[in-house]
């Protein structure tokens, strides 16, 4: 889920949107999220892909249990 847009709705991870995706995970995973907040969120998965070599990343966050 997209809780802030992802890449079509905010912008790709590399050229518009940085590090928002990593700062929203954290955001959900921290219970900060206000009106968009997933109930109980422990994992958050963030990935991102294109540019020139068509890279692909994925990163896994967890918030303490």
């Amino acid at each position: 889920m997209n809780t802030h847009g992802g890449q079509l709705g905010f912008g790709q991870a590399d050229l518009a949107g940085g590090m928002s995706h990593v700062i929203e995970a954290v955001i959900q995973l921290r219970g900060e999220a206000a009106n968009r907040q997933i109930a109980h969120a422990k994992r958050a998965l963030v990935t991102g892909n294109g540019a020139t070599l068509s890279e692909t990343t994925a990163l896994v966050l967890g918030g303490e249990q």
